[in-house]
């Protein structure tokens, strides 16, 4: 089996968790790394809960910590969707290995360096390691083979007007990367939000995990909660990093288009937008239109079955 030799670039984040579980779930997933960026929460959470959720799903590769804030704009995070941890109540071991000494963008340099073209990013959160890489390394472009992306939308978003929470954050990042020429693979809320999870589907979800693994569906008891209570304009949960993870897994979950997208950077109401033009003779990316909604539920369920006992787990930590 040909693997996907892949970094994993993330904020986790509720729905950071569940997209990484679903990669440690996948067979074809060869992970080299996680990088670390400051989105769903402030940085000291967010390496916290990045180094904690690989020591949980028993990954020995490196976690490296990268941007603690957007590269022009002031830092926003989505503490009022995921908690004052980024992981709401959700008992993580506490992580017993230190993060890489290399930054983001450095170790992201020289895997792909040492990968000659092999690399592909999955990248679920702000844009800003990778456009931090690209700007220090202006070869880099040239080394990596795609970037399978959770971010924007085809249509409105879930900040402002139109922006997307990922682009919205680092709305120059988002721009720098669809600039770069890297092949990118764009996974938006236009097609997110068609993976809402129903009240039955939240009641299967809680039989499929039985007593060990309850936790797991707390966590997104957690998440539905938050978003009737603070009224965040949606009332369903919706797993959008897990989509992109079980692209770059199984790309028969998603139709996609060719388009050429750029991202509104200024400061008014259309802040972050993805503007992708599906008649253009130069697209920069592949849009994700539509998703085979049975077969990527099939993938989440599956990898909650296979999740780590976190009562296992915890006592391994001395928790």
């Amino acid at each position: 089996m040909t693997k996907h030799k892949i970094i994993l670039d993330t904020d986790p984040g509720i729905d950071d968790f569940f997209a990484m579980l679903l990669a440690a779930d996948a067979q074809n997933l060869e992970l080299r790394g996680v990088t670390a960026v400051a989105g769903n929460q402030v940085m000291e959470k967010i390496a916290n809960n990045a180094r904690g959720i690989a020591q949980l799903l028993g990954w020995d590769c490196p976690v490296s910590l990268g941007a603690d804030r957007p590269l022009l704009i002031p830092q926003i995070t989505a503490s009022q969707v995921h908690g004052d941890t980024g992981l709401g109540n959700f008992p993580l071991p506490a992580p017993q290995k230190d993060a890489d000494k290399r930054l983001a963008w450095d170790f992201i340099y020289e895997e792909a360096t040492a990968l000659d073209g092999e690399l592909e990013i999955l990248a679920i959160g702000p844009l800003t390691n990778l456009a931090v890489a690209f700007l220090r390394y202006p070869d880099l472009p040239q080394k990596l083979r795609r970037i399978v992306l959770m971010g924007g939308a085809t249509e409105w978003g879930n900040r402002g007007a139109y922006g997307e929470f990922n682009f919205y954050v680092d709305p120059h990042a988002a721009e720098i990367v669809f600039a770069s020429g890297v092949p990118i693979d764009m996974v938006g809320l236009n097609v997110t939000m068609q993976t809402g999870i129903s009240d039955e589907e939240f009641d299967d979800i809680a039989r499929t995990v039985g007593d060990s693994r309850k936790v797991y569906s707390e966590l997104l008891e957690f998440y539905r909660n938050i978003y009737c209570v603070n009224d965040l304009g949606f009332r369903i949960v919706a797993m959008h990093d897990s989509l992109a993870a079980a692209f770059l897994t199984d790309e028969r979950v998603l139709e996609m288009r060719k388009a050429k997208v750029q991202i509104d950077c200024s400061t008014g109401l259309c802040r972050g937008r993805s503007i992708a033009d599906f008649k253009s003779e130069s697209p920069n990316a592949r849009v994700a239109v539509a998703v085979d909604r049975p077969r990527f539920w099939d993938m989440v369920m599956h990898s909650l079955q296979n999740a780590p006992d976190v009562r296992v787990q915890s006592s391994a930590s001395g928790k």
